[in-house]
């Protein structure tokens, strides 16, 4: 057929036979149908194909319930189309039983049979291509063929025989989706003949065959088993010979004969696969078993039940028999032998886990490099077995609680070792050797070990383990929640957020170590001071218990206390109080009886009253304290509604609706109800809070909500919801998205062009007019998503410079491949120079020019911004302002002669203004500004502070700024001449959030190059290595399993997290204003009580911040005693107002006290506010617009800007404000 369009119903008798093709669809041939007959006996049943001379492609036909046997080559073959259906049909006999080509995509195969075909039932070369509901029964070789090109297999179950090997083959990189299929009874289940695909799976399962997925010789792949499994196989997952970089997450692997997983090398090593979150249960041999490779792990995994019964001959739960590999934050239990087994590997970690339940729980033989950290390891026959010869790094562990009854065995030494290496552990018995004194040995408490059915291997916050190690540095437990929560990491796999309470009576032992040595010696009960009042009610109040002098204001009784009235009578207990005083100046009248009262006058909003008392008792003065916050009625409730639309209006088809959102008050919200006109009813919760289903007429329904404070006073907000009628309403079977156009304004893309308003305000387009779009992107319409919600388009996403996430930023896919930012090309080599496109671009070369590495470079000196040399280390070396790297280029013999010359210059270096994130910009400063003039110097024209972050140079830096006659800023390039064979430059850092790319080649073409990025990882995302980073690999890339944390490498998230004693009980949004690259970059001050001897001025000095803590900077002005660390205790009757409780510490806040720092570059050296000098001549309050001598400025919403400083002489009078 050839431009025909035909509805074609054949009988079930009418056969076609002994043609080339039994039906050809050509060209153009589209929106045919053809149902039933046969064809039997021709080269092909049916082809799809185009003309040399056309490039139309026949598309969109169905062929359905035909009978396709016997035909030599192909049942049905299509080379070309797109959009055809092939239905119901039965294909066996033929050498293929269906091949989609490259040029087939969309097609869809659904239900029938495709069996007996010699060679294979199905191969899939195109994209997008969907087969489902088919039993495909194996005759050759293969079940299915090679699969890619983004297919999805749905609803199949593929059946092996005696003589199938592979159940599927993946043949190339795209997306393979498996979902519900059954792959059963072949040598191999799923193999891969290409590196870098991606397979995913959905309720599917592997059964039966030899090897579940076979992974040999193959490199980047990533398979999602998702809630699949693979059963009853000899292996689940083998990964052989030089197999690297592979990950598999998701799914569970058990009932297997031997291994769950199996790595191994036979000629090469297989080496960084990953193995994550997946359930490993029930092999009859090993759970995980590492035969070979280095830097494999497995993460997040539970490992259970392997290894049992009397025929097990494996090790048990995981083993690592040679090579190297990690066993991180995962659970392993009641498995044969061991938990984890170690012999004959080295560079070992075990770090993070929970081992219980088995008849060892560590067994380490004759290793080397070996790390046993943060590991909770109880209830085995064994502990920790520690062979002749292993001499591993034991730390933050708690071994306890292993043993037979009455034989407790945690750590059983069977030969020599050194108890150094046992460090910060909580271990109930060991053999040979007396616990060193960093260890101790108590129950660690855990928080229901007996439960037969789910164990609590938590910690109670009465054990001694938590807050137990020296180790502060971020981390994450077993269950991914952050560590350290309190002042360091618990012993152990879990970090709790309770406060430690080993006496269990009530009071932190925190608290009591204040007051005494002993917290035993502190009773609930008891009265430390002898004033009546128990230390456990002192600890509720917050009062001091070694104060004799005590005060409690008792009515009102609540603190907050809600208040509608213009004033308050206060009552106030004391005891051993001589006089009793109020912070509202307010008169205090004493009972006579240890009671006082007063009558407050109150102002609208908070009022915070501080009630003193002071007393002498045995010829001493004492004081105390207490406050009470009372909040004046004052303003309306608020109330917003936020679902189902905060539109105000909204339709649906639905007979009832459910409501949600938000109120407020200055006080506190009593009741929210609801009213639709004739039905009233009452909301669930106050601040936050939804209504139940309120039913809806057909048409308009008016619904009201009402937000009530406790005074009475109400606010409501009106919703109208359009019932449809229900015939208006028609369900269609096409998805009808695409091209859709909403009348409601999208809050993602207002102006409905799909370019979203975040993106269109990064790319410079008005994100309000849709003819106003960004220039030079035109390659998707799909939006992306982030935690399930739609957060932007995929297009153009100048938000993200790296569209398909392959590590190539979309100007440089641009560059040397026009049109390719949404294509992963990171893994191709084009110019067959052994160095992918990634390599190119993390090298700065081009990807279109083979190149050689043959320079070795070499940092061989580190400078200081004074000249005075450092050791250097490169997994440690951060940039830090004015110090220099010397960097030696040695040449490669092996690629010729010497060059006369080498050429070195910097690629991609970063340009951040200033030095930190503290820097005030120069512009701002009105020609007051504190750089130096080689800094910054505008009458001459010198700007450094928005200059590079590196220089490059031929000469060394002789003193700040000076680098012999060169620029110390140079990006230019910079020709050296050997001596030996090598060459020497100088890079000179600005900024210590910089990051550059030094490359050097020969004179010649500029083809042989050596390159390296400074410093260490920092082209990934800005951010060194080294501040993320806890372990290196030998060739000084970080280790990606060391990572504190996976979200520190987005630089642009902010992700700090407040610590909640209660966890759940209350929320806060996480971040504290600095991003993770600001965190890192950090900020610089001046401390004046460090003064430099030469120069008399106060140290710089720079401090990086924690990216997992908030940071508050706070500062006490006129009190200079405050200075240093705000949570020391002082005595109390000193002038200071600046001392604080450890609220903040305990929640994990980094308190910084600014009181006595400065800056370098501001005006008048001051660190918080930028002032510009002269005088305030006038104030409008409204519009917080300052007029002074020197000009008019506003207050700035951040931090820091250049703003002005003042106290007011008196209190501004809303009801005056010309006063």
């Amino acid at each position: 057929m050839n431009h025909v369009n035909m509805l074609g119903v054949l009988d079930d008798d009418t056969m076609i036979t002994a043609c080339d093709a039994g039906i050809l669809f050509r060209a153009g041939s589209s929106n045919n149908l053809i149902s039933h007959g046969r064809l039997m006996g021709n080269d092909a049943g049916i082809v799809f194909e185009s003309c040399p001379d056309s490039i139309e492609t026949p598309d969109d036909n169905q062929i359905v319930g035909t009978k396709i046997i016997d035909n030599t080559h192909y049942g049905v073959a299509i080379l070309d189309g797109d959009g055809n259906q092939l239905i119901d049909l039965a294909i066996n006999g033929s050498e293929t039983g269906v091949y989609i080509g490259n040029n087939g995509s969309n097609n869809l195969v659904r239900g029938g049979s495709i069996s007996g075909n010699f060679h294979q039932n199905f191969m899939v070369d195109g994209s997008q291509n969907i087969v489902k509901d088919i039993i495909i029964q194996a005759s050759g070789e293969t079940g299915i063929g090679n699969i890619s090109g983004n297919t999805t297999l749905s609803g199949l179950t593929i059946n092996g025989n005696a003589t199938a090997v592979y159940g599927m083959i993946v043949e190339a990189p795209g997306k393979i989706v498996l979902d519900n299929v059954i792959i059963q009874d072949f040598d191999i289940g799923v193999s891969f003949s290409m590196d870098a695909a991606c397979l995913r799976l959905n309720g599917s399962t592997i059964q039966n065959c030899g090897i579940g997925i076979d992974i040999r010789e193959k490199y980047l792949l990533d398979i999602d088993l998702g809630d699949s499994q693979i059963m009853n196989c000899n292996v689940g997952i083998e990964v052989a010979a030089g197999s690297s970089n592979n990950t598999v997450r998701n799914g569970t692997i058990s009932l297997n004969t031997l291994d769950g997983i199996l790595v191994e090398g036979c000629s090469e090593s297989p080496d960084e696969n990953s193995f994550i979150n997946i359930d490993i249960k029930s092999n009859d041999r090993h759970g995980v078993a590492f035969l070979g490779g280095l830097g494999n792990r497995i993460e997040g995994c539970t490992v259970s039940n392997n290894n049992e019964g009397t025929s097990a001959d494996g090790f048990g739960g995981v083993a690592i028999l040679d090579g190297s590999a990690d066993v991180l934050r995962s659970i392993i239990f009641n498995n044969g032998c061991h938990g984890v087994y170690v012999d004959e590997a080295a560079g070992v970690d075990i770090i993070g886990n929970l081992i219980f339940g088995n008849p060892e729980g560590i067994r380490v033989g004759f290793v080397s490099d070996v790390t046993i950290s943060s590991n909770t390891v109880t209830k085995n026959t064994s502990g920790l077995v520690l062979e002749d010869g292993a001499l591993p790094h034991v730390a933050y562990n708690i071994l306890y609680g292993n043993g037979l009854p009455g034989v407790p065995v945690d750590i059983y030494l069977e030969g020599a070792f050194d108890p150094a290496n046992l460090i910060e552990n909580n271990i109930g018995l060991v053999n040979q050797i007396d616990l060193p004194p960093t260890n101790i040995s108590v129950d660690p408490r855990f928080s229901d070990p007996d439960d037969p059915d789910n164990p609590d291997f938590t910690l109670k916050y009465t054990s001694a383990c938590i807050d137990a190690t020296s180790m502060m540095e971020p981390g994450i437990d077993l269950n991914g929640a952050v560590r350290p929560k309190g002042f360091s990491w618990d012993m152990g796999a879990f970090e709790i957020s309770s406060f430690k309470d080993e006496d269990e009576d009530g009071m932190p032992d925190s608290w009591e170590l204040k007051f005494v040595d002993n917290i035993y010696d502190f009773l609930p009960d008891g009265h430390a001071d002898s004033d009546g009042i128990s230390n456990l009610d002192e600890f509720n109040e917050g009062s001091d218990p070694t104060v004799p002098v005590y005060i409690s204001v008792t009515e009102p009784s609540n603190n907050p206390h809600f208040s509608n009235a213009d004033s308050l009578s206060l009552e106030i207990f004391s005891v051993n109080a001589d006089t009793v005083g109020v912070s509202t100046g307010d008169a205090v009248i004493d009972n006579g009886d240890g009671t006082w009262r007063s009558s407050i006058t109150l102002a609208d909003g908070s009022n915070v009253i501080l009630v003193t008392a002071d007393g002498t008792v045995d010829d001493q003065l004492y004081q105390a304290k207490d406050s009470l916050t009372v909040v004046r009625e004052s303003a309306f409730p608020t109330i917003a509604i936020i679902s189902p639309t905060t539109g105000g209006t909204y339709s649906t088809a639905l007979e009832s609706i459910t409501i949600s959102g938000f109120a407020s008050d200055d006080t506190a919200i009593d009741i929210l109800t609801w009213s639709n006109g004739t039905t009233t009813g009452t909301a669930e919760g106050t601040t936050s809070w939804t209504t139940g289903p309120i039913e809806l007429n057909e048409g308009p329904n008016s619904i009201q909500i009402e937000a009530r404070d406790i005074f009475g006073n109400y606010s409501f907000e009106d919703i109208e919801v359009t019932r449809q009628a229900a015939e208006s309403i028609e369900n269609v079977e096409q998805d009808l998205s695409v091209g859709h156009t909403s009348n409601v304004a999208d809050e993602i893309d207002t102006d409905g062009d799909l370019f979203a308003n975040d993106d269109e305000i990064a790319c410079g387009s008005d994100p309000d007019d849709d003819a106003d779009t960004p220039a030079l992107y035109s390659y998707s319409e799909d939006y992306k998503y982030k935690n399930g919600e739609k957060i932007g388009l995929y297009i153009p996403d100048c938000l993200n410079l790296d569209i398909d996430g392959d590590g190539l930023p979309n100007w440089w896919e641009e560059q040397y491949f026009p049109g390719s930012p949404l294509a992963d090309t990171a893994g191709d080599d084009g110019d067959g120079d052994l160095c992918n496109n990634l390599c190119e671009y993390e090298r700065g070369t081009a990807p279109t020019t083979p190149q050689t590495i043959a320079f070795a470079l070499e940092v061989v000196g580190a400078f200081d911004d004074l000249g005075n040399p450092y050791d250097y280390d490169p997994l440690t070396w951060l940039p830090k302002f004015g110090h220099t790297l010397e960097i030696q280029a040695t040449w490669n013999p092996d690629y010729g002669a010497l060059p006369a010359q080498a050429v070195f210059s910097l690629k991609q270096t970063s340009s951040h203004p200033g030095r930190a994130v503290n820097d005030p910009d120069p512009a701002d400063l009105n020609g007051n500004e504190a750089y130096p003039d080689w800094y910054y110097e505008e009458a001459q024209g010198i700007d450094r502070f928005h200059g590079p972050d590196f220089g490059l140079t031929g000469a060394p830096q002789s003193g700040p700024g000076n680098c012999g006659g060169e620029d110390c800023f140079g990006q230019g390039k910079v020709f050296k001449s050997p001596v030996g064979n090598s060459y020497i430059v100088f890079l000179h850092a600005w900024d210590f959030g910089g990051r550059t790319n030094l490359v050097v080649t020969d004179d010649g073409a500029g083809n042989n190059i050596g390159q390296t990025w400074l410093p260490l990882g920092s082209h990934k995302n800005g951010i060194g290595d080294a501040w993320i980073c806890t372990e290196f690999n030998d060739d000084g890339s970080c280790d990606s399993d060391k990572v504190v944390d996976p979200t520190a490498l987005d630089p642009n998230a902010d992700i700090d997290a407040i610590i909640f004693k209660n966890q759940g009980a209350y929320t806060a949004p996480p971040g504290d204003g600095f991003s993770n690259f600001e965190e890192y970059r950090g900020i610089l001050y001046t401390d004046a009580e460090l003064m430099d001897p030469d120069t008399l001025k106060p140290v710089l000095k720079h401090l990086r911040l924690n990216p997992f803590r908030k940071d508050l900077f706070v500062r006490a002005q006129g009190f200079w005693d405050a200075e240093g660390n705000p949570y020391d205790l002082v005595n109390q009757f000193e002038s200071n107002s600046f001392r604080l409780g450890k609220a903040f510490l305990n929640a994990g806040i980094d308190v910084h006290n600014t009181t006595g720092w400065g800056h370098d570059a501001t005006e008048d050296g001051s660190f918080y506010v930028y002032h510009s000098l002269g005088t305030v001549e006038s104030v409008t309050a409204k519009d917080k617009i300052i007029q002074g001598t020197a000009g008019t400025t506003s207050w700035s919403a951040t931090w820091p800007k250049h703003e002005w400083e003042f106290k007011l002489d008196s209190h501004y009078d809303a009801n005056n404000p010309d006063a």
